[in-house]
């Protein structure tokens, strides 16, 4: 079994966001057999939680053009998260981060937030200095939370 297996656990590589997905399922999981939760997955120490989710900000900020839903609204839920110490989904990250940020750049968000709950079928476009503007604010405001 692998628990008990001390060699299995000392050679496999580490996986930054496993801290983030084991606090998202005890915070948001829903039990629908067997063990309950919080008895199956141990509680992980809040600075491992913000490193696994800080971890991935470059890369979010990286497919803002190939993968811009997931892009958009991760950076928002990492800035929203680092604000308020709850964990928001990506569509109410989303929703927290508008009022916050300059009215030109707001269409960006909402059309990532429409695409992602299935009420828009695509993204418009996005002009490219918007979304490097975009790109630009989200770090500063994630660097000032942190």
């Amino acid at each position: 079994m692998a628990e008990e297996d001390k060699k299995f656990w000392a050679e496999t590589p580490t996986d930054s966001d496993l801290a983030c997905h084991l606090t998202l399922v005890r915070k948001k999981g829903i039990c629908i057999y067997g063990k309950l939760i919080y008895e199956v997955f141990p509680e992980v120490p809040e600075a491992d939680f913000r490193s696994s989710i800080c971890s991935g900000i470059d890369y979010a900020a990286s497919v803002l053009r190939s993968n811009p839903i997931y892009g958009i609204l991760t950076l928002c839920r990492v800035w929203s998260y680092l604000e308020t110490n709850e964990i928001f989904s990506k569509r109410e990250a989303g929703l927290w981060a508008l009022p916050k940020i300059p009215d030109h750049l707001t269409y960006i968000v909402i059309h990532a937030v429409e695409v992602y709950e299935g009420t828009r079928n695509e993204m418009s476009d996005i002009n490219e200095d918007h979304l490097e503007e975009y790109s630009t604010l989200m770090r500063n405001h994630i660097d000032s939370a942190l």
